[in-house]
C-alpha cells in the first residue's frame, strides 16, 4: 500500500483487528494497491524549499524553580506533585479532576517537568525562564523523541520568524524517524467560526 507517498506493508500501518471496518477487504484479496492520504509536505511552489532552510536551536522551557518544593510544604502550592511515572499514573486514576504534575530531579539537580494532568496555570509561575533545555540542529531527533512523550508541544516565536517553515521541516524529519505515523496539518484559523460556536458546549472526540 501507499501511505502518505511511501510504500508500506499493511501490517506496518494498522492492526488486523480494525481492518474489516477500515479497508475494502475484496481489494486486498485481489492484490490491488491501496493509497491512503497524499504526501503531507508542501511542494516547492508553495514557498518551502529544503535547500534554503536555516537550522534552528530549540529551547525547551521545562526547568522548574527549586522553591516549588518549599512552597508545597508550606501549602502555598495547591496542586499535587509526583516524582515518578508510577506515582503520577496512580494519582491520575485516584484524582482524575485534580491538577497534578510529574516533576523529576535530573543528574544536575534541576527539577524538570515531565507531564501534567489538568491546569498548568499555577505550575507556569514556577518555570525558570533563565534556564532551558537546548536542542541544537544535530540534536533534533532527541527533541522529537521528547515531543512524542507529550500530548502537546508549542513552538512559539514572534510573527515572521518562519514557524510554519519550521513545522514543515520537522514534519519531514518526523516521517523519516516515525514513517508509519500519520501527519496532519490543521489550520485552526480556517475554523474560527466553528470553534467559536462550540464555546461552552461539551464536544466529544468525534
Amino acid at each position: 500500500m501507499i501511505f502518505q507517498g511511501r510504500r508500506f506493508a499493511l501490517n506496518q500501518i494498522i492492526s488486523a483487528e480494525s481492518m474489516i471496518d477500515s479497508f475494502p477487504v475484496a481489494d486486498l484479496l485481489h492484490e490491488k494497491e491501496l493509497t491512503i492520504s497524499e504526501e503531507p509536505f508542501p511542494s516547492a511552489s508553495s514557498g518551502y524549499n529544503e535547500r534554503f532552510y536555516i537550522d534552528r536551536t530549540f529551547n525547551h522551557n521545562i526547568v522548574i524553580r527549586q522553591d516549588i518544593s518549599s512552597d508545597k510544604r508550606e501549602g502555598k502550592f495547591p496542586n499535587l506533585l509526583a516524582s515518578t511515572e508510577l506515582e503520577f499514573k496512580q494519582l491520575c486514576q485516584q484524582k482524575p479532576t485534580s491538577n497534578l504534575h510529574w516533576i523529576v530531579e535530573d543528574k544536575s539537580g534541576e527539577l524538570v517537568w515531565q507531564q501534567s494532568q489538568g491546569d498548568l496555570k499555577t505550575l507556569r509561575k514556577y518555570t525558570d525562564a533563565q534556564k532551558s533545555h537546548s536542542y541544537a540542529p544535530s540534536d533534533l531527533d532527541n527533541l522529537l523523541q521528547q515531543a512524542k512523550k507529550q500530548k502537546i508541544m508549542l513552538i512559539a516565536d514572534q510573527a515572521g520568524m518562519d514557524k510554519t517553515t519550521v513545522l514543515t521541516h520537522l514534519s519531514k524529519r518526523i516521517q523519516q524517524i516515525f514513517p508509519a505515523h500519520w501527519l496532519v496539518k490543521i489550520d485552526l484559523k480556517d475554523y474560527t467560526e466553528l470553534l467559536k460556536a462550540q464555546t461552552g458546549r461539551k464536544v466529544d472526540n468525534e
